[in-house]
């Protein structure tokens, strides 16, 4: 087990090592950014939501992250959804990559039939035809594997028949982050040189558990590292602590070796089924969650690597935008962190 604390006085070595790799761009920046702003009453793809920030004020979140990005020299690739892909595209195009000359790199989500959660059926839409949805973040390994991406300029969409894994060959690994957390550290050097050094196929940034937020926490099972989820009633391993034996909780950001995504077989990857409300043609307005959602999780991937460590970072590195109000991750909270940032 591998876990390097904020304290650690290696951190400023294994900084030098990261910014050698970063700097031959040997780390490439993936946002996961399938899904739309419905929980924040915007009914658009999230990374095109601004917040009325005091600080670079009408900046989307694509654009937030682009600036780092950019300034890190990094490819950048970004997951869309079958939804979410056509307005992210113009909202690259007329706003994201005018101000900042580079190339983006899209591949998209799979999606995958709803079903009736009685019959186990796929839901019909008014057409007839089946109901699909995106099927989880763990679907990024297939598909960065897929023989298709997409180019994306300030002037071209260009569609590609090859892997992005092979487009990339300079790449060693790619830094899988979210688009909704507005305080993400994006390509961080003693991330990428602690992975280097050690020969860690994953790590996972941790920050110290915050009582207001819905957060997984890392645990050691079985030697293995593993996230268990807010949701979860029974604590099922040994949780990882910093040095004030506070838990760490994962943020969702994670550099994972472009070696260990060639050799994972996706198809390991097992679904896990959510019970969702979704209108179809036979309930249009359901009152209650009537429908079968599966998806596949991107930690579950992660068990096919062969080592992975847990780098902590300190909380003013996570607030993640899920809310539209509230205490905790919330528009009003989000606008804040980043004016204070």
């Amino acid at each position: 087990m591998h876990l390097l604390l904020e304290t650690s006085p290696e951190r400023k070595s294994l900084e030098e090592i990261g910014r050698s790799l970063i700097e031959k761009k040997s780390v490439a920046v993936l946002t996961l950014a399938g899904g739309s702003g419905s929980r924040l009453g915007y009914e658009h793809p999230k990374g095109t939501f601004v917040l009325p920030t005091k600080k670079k004020p009408g900046r989307s979140l694509f654009q937030r992250q682009a600036e780092k990005i950019f300034k890190a020299g990094a490819p950048w690739v970004i997951m869309v959804s079958n939804e979410t892909k056509d307005k992210t595209i113009e909202h690259l195009q007329t706003v994201v990559l005018p101000e900042y000359d580079m190339k983006v790199f899209l591949i998209v989500q799979e999606d995958i039939d709803a079903l009736d959660k009685e019959t186990k059926n796929p839901l019909l839409n008014m057409k007839g035809d089946h109901i699909q949805v995106p099927n989880g973040n763990g679907s990024v390994f297939k598909t960065l594997k897929a023989s298709s991406y997409i180019a994306v300029d300030k002037d071209s969409v260009t569609p590609q028949s090859m892997s992005l894994l092979s487009a990339l060959p300079d790449t060693r690994y790619f830094n899988i982050i979210s688009i909704d957390n507005v305080l993400v550290r994006i390509a961080d050097p003693a991330m990428v040189g602690y992975a280097q050094k050690y020969l860690l196929e994953v790590v996972s940034a941790g920050v110290p558990e915050m009582p207001n937020k819905k957060m997984g926490v890392f645990e050691l099972i079985n030697g293995r590292i593993e996230v268990t989820e807010y949701t979860s009633e029974e604590k099922r391993g040994l949780p990882l602590v910093n040095s004030d034996e506070k838990n760490l909780a994962n943020i969702a950001n994670h550099l994972v070796a472009k070696e260990c995504i060639e050799r994972m077989n996706p198809e390991e990857i097992p679904y896990h089924e959510a019970i969702k409300k979704i209108p179809h043609a036979g309930d249009p307005s359901p009152s209650a969650p009537n429908a079968i959602k599966r998806e596949l999780f991107i930690f579950d991937g992660f068990r096919l690597a062969n080592s992975h460590g847990v780098i902590e970072y300190g909380c003013n590195s996570y607030e993640g935008l899920k809310n539209k109000e509230g205490e905790s991750d919330s528009i009003e909270t989000c606008t804040r962190a980043v004016d204070e940032e």
